[in-house]
């Protein structure tokens, strides 16, 4: 079979490579992979940005829906068939994260989804007991950047009705913190230089959007929607770049849930705020096995469906990926997978 991977890092070096297909061994189960979506850390990865020590050749992406094929021996054979989707860290079922479950983590270091068939034990995968509730690329949107949304908004920052929430552009994770949000009823603020995502943004929920290039000291324009007391949450997924309006945006003993570097990792920080406000600066690794039964849960329950901007084939993962480095999409960028019963095409 044939599997996207690295050899050397570059986006530009992500090609199609033949790999066994192993079968199961004691223990596992095989998943045959009917979808997977795209992060910002798979770009990374893939560009040797994020960990440049992670060995190669690497089968990059960590988010990925199938359904069990086969499985190993000591398995029940009646899991043959059921629907599943990939765990960001596998191996961290529930509590804080450990160094340990930190190091399996999907798309890097280990093999990730970006492969027609893979094996994994039960207890790494969630199974979904209502499959046809969603289509396969809206559910291969959860795994990262859907339970890091709820991660910071429902764990970490325990987000309540009535309580406002500042969200920091239109990627992924911000628009599932937007629908959670919704879900939930806070008041939803949203930052976006694209004034058509802005207006996509209020139709999903938004309750009030302003362009942050326009206004660079948006923090005050927070302030303003909030009665001059700040919001209780930020989601922060810009990085060292928006950390110190987040600061001045958040409200006395508000929470920052710092989980992006769209804007650098690096920046001269006044702590003040931080210190005079006693301001909670969190930073989140996606989330564990729990947080991803909670959220498919509450999107069952709410009938909410991810927001997919685009679905590209099996041949076209780099195009895929490009869209993704472009910064243009609204939504997450899904892979469909080909047909398993026939000859996985080569890219044109």
């Amino acid at each position: 079979m044939q599997a996207w991977s690295v050899e050397e890092w570059g986006l530009e070096n992500l090609a199609l490579h033949t790999v066994d297909r192993a079968s199961p061994g004691p223990g596992q189960v095989q998943v045959r992979f009917r979808s997977a979506s795209l992060n910002y850390r798979d770009l990374l990865v893939v560009e040797g940005q994020y960990n440049p020590k992670f060995s190669r050749p690497l089968v990059p992406c960590s988010d990925g829906f199938g359904e069990i094929v086969a499985v190993g021996a000591g398995v029940k054979e009646e899991f043959v068939g059921r629907s599943v989707l990939t765990l960001f860290c596998p191996d961290w079922a529930g509590g804080e994260p450990t160094a340990e479950s930190l190091r399996t983590t999907l798309g890097g270091p280990m093999d990730g989804v970006l492969t027609p068939f893979r094996n994994f034990y039960p207890s790494q995968l969630l199974f979904l007991d209502e499959p046809s509730a969603l289509t396969p690329g809206e559910w291969s949107t959860l795994p990262c950047a859907g339970v890091t949304a709820w991660n910071c908004l429902m764990d970490l920052a325990g987000l309540q009705p009535g309580q406002s929430v500042l969200l920091i552009g239109t990627g992924g994770v911000s628009l599932f913190g937007l629908q959670i949000a919704k879900m939930v009823g806070a008041r939803i603020l949203l930052l976006s230089s694209d004034p058509e995502k802005r207006e996509r943004a209020r139709e999903l929920g938004a309750d009030a959007t302003e362009d942050y290039r326009r206004n660079p000291k948006w923090s005050e324009w927070v302030r303003e929607q909030t009665g001059g007391e700040g919001v209780d949450v930020v989601l922060e997924t810009g990085g060292a770049g928006t950390l110190p309006q987040s600061l001045k945006a958040v409200r006395l003993g508000g929470i920052i849930s710092l989980v992006g570097v769209l804007s650098g990792t690096r920046g001269d920080i006044n702590i003040l705020p931080l210190v005079m406000k006693a301001v909670n600066v969190r930073g989140a690794v996606v989330g564990n096995k729990a947080h991803s039964k909670a959220l498919v849960k509450a999107y069952l329950q709410n009938m909410v469906r991810p927001v997919v901007h685009r679905s590209y084939e099996w041949t076209d993962v780099p195009a895929a990926f490009q869209e993704l480095q472009s910064g243009a999409q609204f939504g997450k960028i899904t892979i469909n997978f080909p047909d398993p019963d026939q000859d996985s095409p080569s890219p044109a």
